[in-house]
């Protein structure tokens, strides 16, 4: 047979020719890519991560289709024969659905995590391309700007910070000499903010806390001394009227603040911050004695002992009324506002020393220790 090589080779390419070739091809980032075939290799880029790949041509030869296996009539060799075989069959076609449910699930799960992973790999392959090393150095020169810029801006404020530390107290300092008491407290309260956003704790900055404490009780000072309250309390309770009091005590001498003597000492029931003042009295025709106690700041809970010691100290009074069984006076300080006074002036001001009962050598050497304790001049 004369050109059968020739006739072939036409017939292979005319049976190629007619049927399209589609290729699938994955990328390393994830993406998909389809197309067709061509007679010649291909060499695409992938547009998410500009890989390269590479595409073989059309297959030249025709695809072969399976063989089919031809199967055997078994002929019938008796009813029994044939149940047997039935129920044979129903446990196999059980098994077969069991199986192929057991398949499915699994391809359902590989499916899923393919596709998990594959937007995995997107989104790094995107992030990998979005941080360039220009962009990452650009990044990295805004950030230190930024960084510079927050540290000048926090430098010049704690320079601000420390420039209004030193006028504020001195302005305060001025007008105490002045004898003007609402403007010093107005000066201590700028210099004491001053000191907090420092975190300020040399001597100025304690001093100007306690100049703030001592020049607060001084513009809240109550009308009259603890002892002459206790007292009207105790005529207004055997009065005609005994319940009121309490009213009386609100309107007039809630959180007004008492500079007091006393041996003071830390309480061992009320924790550590809570202070016993021993009230060395008794007040009317009963004798009722009179509890005070106080919840101060815990650093002037630090240097009291469990032991009386007097004290110089200042509060602001929060309450004043018999105990449940009337047969004593019970004084509360207003929470954590109790401190140590330290400036003796401060108390000439106060007219503290014009009793005859004090002795101001006395007070002044407990001031001095007192200062020491605390750390102000």
């Amino acid at each position: 047979m004369p050109n059968w090589l020739t006739k072939a080779s036409k017939a292979v390419s005319r049976q190629g020719d007619e049927s399209p070739q589609e290729f699938l091809v994955v990328c390393e980032c994830g993406q998909e890519h389809k197309g067709q075939r061509k007679s010649r290799p291909q060499r695409i880029i992938c547009q998410t991560c500009a890989a390269a790949l590479f595409i073989l041509p059309r297959n030249a030869y025709p695809v072969l289709q399976p063989q089919t296996r031809k199967r055997r009539r078994r002929g019938s060799s008796g009813s029994r024969r044939n149940l047997t075989g039935v129920a044979r069959g129903v446990g196999h076609g059980t098994a077969a659905v069991g199986r192929s449910l057991v398949l499915g699930a699994t391809g359902a799960i590989i499916s899923l995590v393919a596709a998990i992973v594959g937007q995995l790999r997107t989104l790094f392959a995107w992030a990998r391309s979005q941080f360039t090393p220009f962009r990452l150095v650009l990044t990295g020169i805004v950030l230190l700007l930024a960084f510079t810029g927050l540290w000048t801006i926090r430098t010049r404020m704690l320079e601000q910070s420390l420039e209004a530390l030193r006028i504020e107290f001195e302005a305060g300092q001025a007008a105490l000499v002045d004898g003007d008491l609402d403007g010093a407290q107005a000066h201590f309260v700028k210099a004491a903010a001053a000191a907090r956003r420092l975190h300020a704790s040399d001597a100025r900055a304690r001093h100007a806390r306690q100049l703030l404490h001592e020049t607060t009780a001084m513009t809240h000072l109550a009308s009259v001394s603890l002892l002459e309250m206790l007292e009207e309390a105790e005529r207004t309770t055997r009065g005609p009227r005994p319940h009121a009091w309490e009213a009386q005590f609100r309107a007039t001498y809630a959180d007004a603040w008492v500079v007091l003597e006393a041996p003071v000492r830390r309480s061992d029931e009320g924790g550590d911050s809570q202070v016993i003042v021993e009230f060395p009295i008794v007040i009317g025709q009963g004798d009722r004695p009179v509890e005070v106690t106080a919840t101060v700041q815990a650093d002037v809970a630090d240097r009291l002992t469990k032991d009386p010691q007097v004290a110089i100290f200042a509060a602001a009074v929060s309450g004043c009324a018999l105990d449940p069984t009337g047969e004593r006076w019970v004084v509360t300080l207003k929470a954590d506002s109790g401190f140590l006074w330290s400036d003796a002036e401060n108390l000439r001001r106060l007219g503290y020393f014009n009793s005859g009962w004090i002795s101001e050598e006395e007070t002044l050497k407990l001031l001095a220790e007192q200062s020491q304790a605390l750390g102000v001049p």
